[in-house]
């Protein structure tokens, strides 16, 4: 399991940084390039290496002006990112599978083929990726990315601050960035450039932290994925406001990385994510379950209550993970028709049914997201 470090440039003077800034500036003209040939369902099956070995048979790598490792690296960059767009789309067909088709064994079908990339011969499948996969596009243009062998690391002096040289535009140019840190990275490194500086971005084993050492909480908690800021706990707590905005200038494909933390980060810690449906989740009463009106960030409910929407999405999603009536796959039409007559019955001062979501029992070490969009 991978976890993102990052180390910042020190005292980095303007000439070398108009150097890298003309490098990236260069490399995202190649992503953008990536991005409006292959990144549509006319570039499915197509690989990063694939595309390479096409542009340098036709020429087109020479007009780049950069050095070979340089773009094939961002070709490599970009195309992963067009991958995670198309995985994504799939995750959208899939919930449609699940709402359309009502055979098990039709269902498993689908499923294979979208999962083995052979949706395109399935017109059904073609249909709904063609719906779903819109073609994307970069406006990055502020990103290097080098591989392992291509940099070299070095101090001063000994346990001082690291060195990180890296191949500039020309043959045998380097390019010597000062780092705030006495660890040098390691691996694929990732080179943000921003207000002057430069964020140095690779990846470590997880486990290797002292925060995968600490033991795991001892209760369930409801997640609600934003856009304005990371997620919303059912505490009511906001965590990250306005990272979304700042991740989304910074990379082509940045949905799923919420969703890969908040895997990744409970796994490390010994606990257990739960998936739950999020149909509804920010427009029903946490309290009654009643569905409410939206208006902006606020929840107004049948009650009078209001409620911050995102607070209420995720209070909802922590009870959805014990309830037996609607699970991950449910069409929202039938979760509509759940809470409507939930919402009745409590009005009418009704006994639940055995099938209502029962008492949640002693607590457990888990952590609920939804796994769709909220409707």
């Amino acid at each position: 399991m991978k976890v993102t470090r990052i180390a910042c440039s020190a005292s980095l003077n303007a000439g070398k940084h108009a150097l890298l800034e003309e490098q990236a500036r260069r490399l995202g003209r190649v992503r953008s390039k990536v991005w409006r040939e292959y990144g549509s369902v006319s570039g499915a099956g197509v690989t990063d290496r694939t595309i390479r070995d096409r542009w340098m048979a036709d020429g087109t790598a020479g007009g780049f002006g950069v050095l070979a490792n340089a773009w094939k690296e961002t070709v490599r960059d970009a195309a992963g990112d067009v991958r995670a767009s198309r995985e994504s789309a799939k995750v959208k067909v899939r919930r449609a599978v699940f709402r359309r088709t009502a055979d098990p064994a039709e269902r498993k079908r689908l499923c294979a083929a979208l999962k083995a990339e052979e949706w395109a011969g399935v017109p059904y499948l073609s249909r709904l990726m063609r719906k779903h996969w819109r073609r994307g596009r970069s406006k990055v243009a502020n990103q290097i990315v080098v591989r392992a062998d291509n940099y070299r690391t070095f101090a001063l002096a000994e346990g001082g601050d690291v060195w990180l040289a890296i191949p500039g535009l020309l043959p045998r140019e380097t390019v010597k960035i000062p780092l705030n840190t006495t660890v040098a990275p390691s691996g694929t490194l990732r080179l943000i450039l921003r207000g002057g500086k430069v964020e140095v971005r690779y990846q470590v084993d997880g486990s290797s932290l002292k925060s995968s050492a600490r033991p795991p909480g001892a209760r369930s908690i409801g997640v609600d994925k934003g856009y304005t800021e990371v997620v919303t706990d059912s505490d009511g707590v906001h965590h990250g406001p306005g990272l979304g905005i700042l991740l989304s200038a910074e990379s082509d494909w940045t949905k799923g990385l919420t969703a890969e933390a908040l895997k990744s980060v409970p796994e490390r810690r010994g606990s257990a994510l739960v998936l739950v449906n999020a149909a509804y989740t920010s427009q029903a009463d946490p309290r009654t379950g009643a569905l409410g009106v939206r208006r902006g960030d606020r929840l107004y409910c049948p009650g009078g209550d209001v409620y911050q929407a995102d607070h209420a999405a995720a209070i909802n999603i922590l009870q959805r993970a014990s309830d037996p009536d609607i699970t991950l796959f449910t069409p929202h039409t039938r979760v509509r028709q759940i809470l409507r007559e939930r919402a009745d019955r409590q009005r009418a001062r009704l006994p639940a049914p055995d099938s209502s979501p029962a008492a949640r029992g002693g607590e457990r070490n888990i952590l609920t997201c939804s796994g769709a969009s909220n409707e």
